[in-house]
């Protein structure tokens, strides 16, 4: 309903990693594991909250990598009543 609060879910792939001079939030790379052919990154974003990306391994980010962060409004989710 109008007016009312929502929350938004967005799933892991469509989370766009980037190098940190391009647009979209802030966020530091804690944790890199290799899935497969998908790459499973934790990013501590500057508020202190995690997201959970996976990118297909042709650009890779270290631990302790400055990254942005950013999503197609497209494919999200709203939750809740």
């Amino acid at each position: 309903s109008p007016g009312l609060p929502v929350a938004l879910a967005l799933r892991p792939e469509a989370i766009l990693l980037s190098a940190p001079d391009d647009a979209g939030w802030r966020g530091r790379v804690v944790s890199r594991h290799y899935s497969g052919n998908l790459v499973d990154y934790r990013v501590e974003m500057a508020d202190g909250s995690f997201v959970h990306a996976q990118t297909f391994p042709t650009t890779r980010f270290d631990p302790g990598s400055e990254v942005s962060v950013q999503a197609d409004g497209s494919r999200l989710w709203a939750l809740g009543s």
